[in-house]
């Protein structure tokens, strides 16, 4: 009997999720009031394996918890957040793998590196907040801060806790956790947004305007020809030089320096660009340049190339800024709109407040032993100037949000229009096929 009692348990834990719970009760509200006599032991033991009720299966019903069901719906969950990701992927398009690859760009300059670390999770690596540069500069604590646990409230215990605890580990993807371990406590995992990779991807954004071209690379790549890729910049600037749109304008064709004269180079159509932008990112990962003669070849025809595919960048910039400016409108309209549908129901909600109010009026003294007539008198003018006091504050309350709709939907309105705009060149990068 106890081994059927322990078999439906384990049953009960594992397939019947939230109607189990009702089957458990009865199965021991059964056990409790009965007891377990030697002779019934076989027959309780078969009662108990095959036990089920009425209010099981409505249970069952009514909570939708049927193991089919159950397991529908986590495969329709799980499809929805792998949508999601893919969205997210193709939205952003910036792997791991990528964003330590420019952090440690950018950590040359200040004479820093990611080194091994001892952590919980193997690939994570250590970056010392006491290297020179980042100890010199006390605009930095602040971003190590956020790699340590436990950051004290006060600012007064700050310095001993940056003393006494280390900074945790940094990951550029989510470690594998295997099921029923703990998440890792002692690592990060850093992204675009976390304020410590702004930082060092700073240095590359904001950088100046310049008019020429300073930026020239080769690379080898997959491909079976040498293609050219010169790649522009587009910026526009709303009121009080605020960017509101920035965008790398790629143009892409292939390489050659015969006959120049005669033919310039011609840009790929779509299915040629989007093959060269796929060759350009594998052969960035990679790294790997040509050789010092094909370097010298280039070199040569660099200022030609330019002189090429500049129009070209120009003229897709064009056509880029006309659909950026579109969506710029488009979404000022709507935050115009949202922003004046707030203030409206604002307004209404005080209205309504003081349409609803009423004057209070002074009760009449009903019993003997109740509060005297100076204390109801003066009960009533308290209530007479609370009610004065909150007609005040409706009023300006009013006037307020009013001037708010009058004003600042066009104001929002505004903060998306086109003041300026800037088109400069970012580089030119030569992909050079490793066969030839």
């Amino acid at each position: 009997m106890l081994d059927a009692l322990v078999r439906k348990t384990e049953v009960i834990r594992q397939q019947l999720g939230a109607s189990g719970e009702v089957l458990r009760q009865t199965i021991e509200t059964t056990l409790a009031r009965q007891g377990i006599r030697r002779g019934d032991a076989a027959k309780l033991a078969d009662s108990i394996s095959g036990a089920t009720s009425e209010r099981v299966g409505i249970a069952a019903r009514e909570l939708d918890d049927d193991a089919d069901r159950r397991v529908a719906r986590l495969k329709e969950e799980q499809q929805r957040l792998q949508h999601a990701l893919r969205l997210a992927e193709k939205r952003v398009g910036v792997d791991g793998a990528d964003i330590r690859h420019v952090i440690e760009v950018a950590l040359k300059d200040d004479g820093a590196a990611l080194k091994p670390g001892s952590f919980s999770v193997p690939e994570a690596v250590l970056l010392d907040p006491d290297t020179p540069s980042f100890a010199k500069d006390p605009s930095w604590a602040s971003l190590f801060d956020e790699l340590r646990p436990g950051r004290p409230a006060t600012p007064k215990d700050r310095a001993r806790w940056r003393r006494d605890t280390p900074v945790r580990g940094l990951v550029f993807a989510p470690p594998l956790v295997r099921e029923g371990e703990p998440e890792p406590q002692d690592v990060v995992q850093l992204h675009l947004e976390h304020r410590l990779v702004k930082r060092l991807l700073s240095r590359f954004i904001s950088q100046g305007f310049q008019t020429s071209l300073g930026r020239v690379t080769a690379i080898i790549s997959s491909g079976a020809q040498p293609r050219a890729v010169l790649l522009g910049r587009l910026c526009l600037f709303g009121p009080g030089a605020r960017r509101l749109h920035e965008e790398i304008i790629p143009v892409t064709a292939a390489w050659r320096d015969t006959r120049r004269d005669d033919s310039p180079l011609v840009p790929f159509a779509e299915t040629g660009e989007v093959t060269t932008i796929q060759q350009l990112d594998e052969a960035l990962r990679r790294g790997v340049s040509p050789a010092r003669g094909v370097l010298d070849r280039l070199g040569q025809m660099v200022e030609r190339d330019i002189a090429d595919l500049r129009p070209h960048v120009e003229a897709r910039a064009k056509t880029s800024e006309q659909s950026a400016v579109a969506d710029l409108v488009e979404n000022g309209r709507r935050e115009a709109e949202a922003l004046a549908a707030l203030l409206q129901r604002q307004i209404d909600r005080v209205r309504e407040a003081m349409r609803t109010k009423q004057l209070p009026e002074r009760p009449a003294q009903m019993d003997l032993f109740g509060p005297s007539d100076d204390d109801i008198r003066k009960q009533h003018e308290r209530e007479l100037r609370q009610f004065e006091a909150d007609r005040r504050s409706w009023d300006g309350k009013l006037l307020r949000l009013q001037q708010e709709l009058d004003s600042e939907p066009e104001k929002v309105r505004q903060g998306y229009e086109v003041q300026a705009r800037r088109l400069e060149p970012v580089g030119l990068v030569y992909l050079w096929p490793a066969t030839n």
